[in-house]
């Protein structure tokens, strides 16, 4: 009995990482074919890209850890942000909150700079590229103590007037202090 029930056991353990990987493997086709269909609806196409990273991240990020979003750069001009930046990561963040993720929203201090960030947790971020009708979005979640990478997903997006509004530049400020 013993040696049967150890059997069923090891059999278990060694098939249960196996299934996760067929599982991230089935959501990515479908996502990559979800995400290419019809209109631009940003908000679907971001909740799709959370579910894919918290089902790609399941094992590695406890629901406890802190999530601190930071918004979307632009690939070719570092530095240079939009309001399409800060939508995508705003959409996913609160993808991961519903969830059931911890996610940190940083408040703005009363003179426009943003309050004190979290140390640890993990940061969720990454780059866009608009190219032509479309645009490359590139989102990642990195550990902030180790700056390790622990899950990535790149899809694309259709864009149209709208999103190309969302996606011009809103230049920054910088106090520079002697």
């Amino acid at each position: 009995m013993k040696k049967t029930t150890l059997s069923l056991l090891s059999c278990l353990a060694l098939s249960v990482p196996s299934l996760s990987a067929c599982s991230a493997a089935m959501l990515l086709e479908e996502a990559g074919d979800y995400i290419m269909i019809g209109d631009v609806n940003l908000k679907e196409k971001n909740y799709i890209a959370a579910d894919y990273l918290a089902g790609l991240t399941h094992a590695t990020l406890n629901k406890r850890t802190v999530i601190v979003p930071e918004t979307l750069m632009h690939a070719n001009n570092t530095g240079m942000t939009s309001a399409f930046g800060e939508v995508v990561v705003e959409q996913v963040s609160a993808r991961f909150a519903q969830l059931g993720y911890t996610v940190y929203m940083p408040q703005k201090a009363e003179n426009g700079d943003k309050k004190q960030m979290p140390a640890k947790g993990v940061s969720l971020g990454g780059t866009y590229l608009p190219n032509g009708s479309l645009a490359n979005v590139s989102l990642r979640l990195v550990d902030r103590s180790t700056g390790q990478i622990l899950g990535a997903y790149d899809y694309t997006l259709p864009v149209n007037n709208e999103v190309e509004e969302l996606m011009e530049p809103a230049p920054r400020a910088f106090r520079i202090t002697e």
